[in-house]
């Protein structure tokens, strides 16, 4: 092979190396779902599949994005920040491209626990009421608002608030606590230290040598009457 062949060969290369890089896009994958969650890219190259947050190499600038969620539960997608499942981009403008991918529930789960001697009432948007003595978990929509009131001699909610009517806001699966006055809960250590009432020892201690000493000269009488 002559020397000028050889160069010719470089050359073509050295080109369709420029081409190659001149067509590669980024695309940097961000994805936020309490979920498993599958995206498939499609371009002019093939079929891509990502499940992670990573920066994904492709070479056409047309790229067709599909989203694929495993849940029981019902959901919303958005991709940057459009409500839907599929997603066509060129990216002809852009040497990288902020791709983020939002799995958001359409219901979550709030647990509202009672501590102390009292009751929270939790209202439903159907008009309905639960009260709840101990704990209860109830679904409802996912970014909704309880409305939540305390009956009995309320310290305070977990979240801070001290009014004996809330609105609390359900943002993903949550947990609020009412704290009522006169608990009845124990000590960590399992038992209640009593309490003792000094005044009424005195009296029974008196009361107790009274009874002996009566007890002794009614005897002594029988004695002296024999």
């Amino acid at each position: 092979m002559s020397k000028g062949a050889v160069i010719l060969i470089l050359i073509t290369l050295f080109v369709y190396t420029l081409n190659i890089i001149s067509n590669a896009y980024l695309v940097n994958v961000k994805i936020l779902s309490p979920f498993p969650i599958t995206l498939m890219f499609s371009d002019s190259q093939g079929v891509k599949l990502v499940s992670s947050n990573q920066t994904l190499n492709v070479s056409s600038s047309n790229l067709r994005i599909q989203v694929f969620v495993l849940s029981p539960y019902s959901y919303c997608i958005f991709i940057n920040g459009n409500k839907t499942d599929e997603f066509n981009v060129t990216l002809s403008n852009y040497s990288q491209f902020n791709l983020t991918v939002t799995v958001i529930p359409k219901y979550a789960f709030l647990k509202v626990n009672v501590v102390g001697k009292g009751t929270a009432y939790i209202e439903l948007d159907n008009g309905s009421i639960i009260a709840v003595r101990n704990s209860s978990v109830i679904r409802v929509y996912n970014g909704s608002s309880v409305l939540l009131e305390a009956n009995g001699d309320l310290i305070n909610w977990s979240n801070g608030a001290n009014t004996m009517t809330l609105w609390y806001t359900v943002g993903g699966n949550s947990t609020i606590t009412a704290f009522f006055g006169n608990s009845s809960i124990l000590p960590k250590s399992g038992t209640v230290k009593p309490t003792v009432n000094y005044t009424e020892v005195g009296l029974s201690l008196f009361a107790v040598g009274f009874f002996i000493l009566y007890k002794i000269y009614s005897r002594k009488d029988q004695d002296t009457n024999v």
